[in-house]
């Protein structure tokens, strides 16, 4: 498990599997007086030798919220410019 912080607050954690399939964590840390402070549970696969990673939301708690909602996202993202450990 490896943790992260973006710059605008949010924190989480991820791992990644052998076979390049692995999890995510993020923390919304929204402040509300009741509930959750916001949580998405990511599936992920990263592909192209690091390059892409492609990611479905198995499941979001909103912020406020005591229980997750349904929902049917995913995302892809692909580093861009060169590599040089990749010649």
């Amino acid at each position: 498990m490896t943790g992260f912080v973006f710059s605008t607050g949010e924190t989480g954690t991820y791992s990644l599997n052998a076979d390049c399939t692995g999890t995510a964590t993020i923390d919304l840390n929204v402040p509300v007086p009741v509930g959750s402070k916001g949580v998405i549970k990511l599936m992920l696969v990263v592909t192209n030798r690091g390059h892409a990673i492609h990611t479905v939301v198995a499941e979001l708690t909103s912020p406020g919220d005591t229980k997750p909602s349904l929902v049917t996202t995913s995302s892809d993202a692909w580093k861009i410019g060169y590599d040089h450990d990749h010649e």
